[in-house]
C-alpha cells in the first residue's frame, strides 16, 4: 500500500495541478494518470504520423522530378520507385560512360615546343614531325568512330605492341 502511495503522489507531481477543492481519490488519479498519458501518447503519435505523411510527399515528388528528367518510354508507363531509381542509376552511368568514350576520342594536342607557334609567313608543314610513326600516334581512323568500345579494336588499330597500322604494312 505504501508502494501504491508513493506512486499516486508522483503522479500527482507530474499531472497538471487541479484547484483544491478537486481532490481526487486514488481510483480517479489513476484513470486520470492513465487518460492523459494515452492522450500524450496519442499527440506524440500523430506528430509522427505528420513526420512521415510529410517525409513520403517529399519522397514521392523528388521521385516525380526524377522521373521527369530521365528519358520516357513510348508507352509512358509509371516507373515504380525502385524502377525509377534503377533506372537513374543505369542512366547517369550510360551518360558517364558517353562522355568518358568521347573524351578518349578527342585528338591530343601536339607536344609543346619550346619556340613559339609559325610565323604568318613560314611553312606550317616544316613543323610537324616527318616520323610516320609520329604521325600514326596522334591520328584516329574511320575505325575509331565506329567502334566506340575499347574492347572492340579493329584489326591493326589494337592497342598491342608492334601492331602498326594495317595500311603500312608494318609487322614486327
Amino acid at each position: 500500500m505504501h508502494h501504491l502511495n508513493s506512486a499516486l503522489d508522483a503522479l500527482r507531481g507530474v499531472l497538471p495541478t487541479l484547484p483544491d477543492d478537486a481532490r481526487l481519490t486514488k481510483i480517479e488519479t489513476l484513470r486520470f494518470a492513465h487518460n492523459y498519458i494515452w492522450a500524450l501518447t496519442e499527440t506524440r503519435r500523430v506528430k509522427a504520423n505528420d513526420r512521415e505523411r510529410h517525409r513520403m510527399h517529399t519522397l514521392n515528388a523528388a521521385l516525380d522530378a526524377l522521373r521527369g528528367v530521365l528519358p520516357t518510354f513510348p508507352d509512358d508507363t509509371k516507373l515504380t520507385k525502385i524502377e525509377t531509381l534503377r533506372f537513374a542509376h543505369n542512366y547517369i552511368w550510360a551518360l558517364a560512360e558517353t562522355l568518358r568514350l568521347a573524351d578518349q576520342r578527342l585528338p591530343r594536342p601536339p607536344p609543346r615546343r619550346a619556340h613559339g607557334p609559325p610565323s604568318p609567313g613560314s611553312d606550317a608543314g616544316s613543323w610537324r614531325s616527318a616520323s610516320p610513326a609520329a604521325s600514326d600516334d596522334l591520328a584516329y581512323g574511320a575505325a575509331d568512330t565506329l567502334l566506340p568500345f575499347r574492347g572492340l579494336q579493329s584489326p591493326g588499330h589494337g592497342p598491342g605492341p608492334g601492331q602498326g597500322p594495317a595500311c603500312c604494312g608494318q609487322h614486327r
